[in-house]
C-alpha cells in the first residue's frame, strides 16, 4: 500500500490503523514490507533555507498536479492537504529529517520514497539536497529489517 504525500503524519498514522484493521478482519497479517509512504524532501543548512527554496516550487508542483488530475471541463481540486504542508512535507536541516523519518519508523512504516525534484526547483538545490540526504541524514537512521539492497554505488553516477 502506498501512503499519501502531501497528508499529516496523524492522517496516514489513521490510514494505516485502518488498513491493518481491514487486514485483520480479514484473516492477513500486516507485513510492514508491503507498506511505503511517499514524502517531499528537502534538506538544507537552516529550517529557513529549505523553505525558501522548497516551499514555492513544491506548492506549484501540487497545483500543476490537481490540473492535471482534473476531469475535463471539470474543477481542480488538490488530494494533498495543502493547508498542512509545513506539517507534511520533510523540509529542513539533516536533524529535522533525521527526526521526521524517525516519526514516520515509528508508526511502523519502513519504506519511505523520496520526492527530490520538487517542481521547477534549481537543479543545483536538488542535487546539494540529495546530498545533506545521502552523506548526513540516511546514514543516521537504522535499515529496514531484511536482506540489504544492492550496492548501487555514487547515485550521481546512475
Amino acid at each position: 500500500m502506498l501512503l499519501p504525500q502531501g497528508r499529516t503524519l496523524n492522517f496516514v498514522e489513521d490510514q494505516l490503523r485502518r488498513y491493518k484493521s481491514t487486514l485483520a478482519a480479514a484473516g492477513a497479517e500486516f507485513d510492514p514490507a508491503r507498506v511505503a509512504l511517499a514524502r517531499a524532501v528537502y534538506v538544507a543548512d537552516s529550517e529557513e533555507q529549505a523553505w525558501e527554496d522548497a516551499e514555492s516550487p513544491y506548492m506549484r508542483a501540487l497545483e500543476l498536479g490537481a490540473r492535471v488530475a482534473a476531469p475535463p471541463g471539470g474543477t481542480a481540486r488538490s488530494p494533498f492537504d495543502v493547508d498542512s504542508v509545513r506539517d507534511s512535507a520533510m523540509f529542513g536541516t539533516p536533524d529535522r529529517c533525521v527526526k521526521m523519518l524517525r516519526d514516520v519508523a515509528d508508526l511502523g512504516i519502513e519504506y519511505v520514497l523520496f520526492l527530490v525534484s520538487l517542481g521547477d526547483m534549481e537543479h543545483g538545490k536538488i542535487i546539494r539536497s540529495m546530498d545533506l540526504l545521502a552523506g548526513e541524514v540516511l546514514p543516521r537512521l537504522e535499515p529496514a529489517p531484511g536482506p540489504p539492497p544492492a550496492e548501487l554505488g555514487d547515485w550521481r553516477a546512475v
